[in-house]
């Protein structure tokens, strides 16, 4: 499973780009304190591509988790 964010850092408008999925994933996005942003289930589904409006939310780190049977990845998202 790979996954990309991008521009990050971002000023709060970026895509989030996962491949190689082959199982329901839980992709997640919380901010520093651990609270929940953006949450859904990607089910039957290979590639995924989101385009996040964080323009509303404070400037900072946030963090991308997907979450599947067997793997968890998490990545820093910086916005500016």
């Amino acid at each position: 499973v790979a996954i990309s964010v991008f521009p990050n850092p971002t000023t709060g408008i970026f895509t989030v780009a996962v491949t190689g999925l082959n199982n329901d994933v839980e992709l997640s996005v919380m901010n520093y304190d651990g609270r929940l942003i953006h949450t859904e289930t990607l089910e039957n589904v290979s590639t995924y591509e989101h385009s996040f409006n964080f323009t509303q939310y404070p400037t900072g780190v946030y963090f991308l988790r997907l979450q599947g049977d067997n793997f968890l990845k998490v990545e820093r998202i910086v916005v500016r």
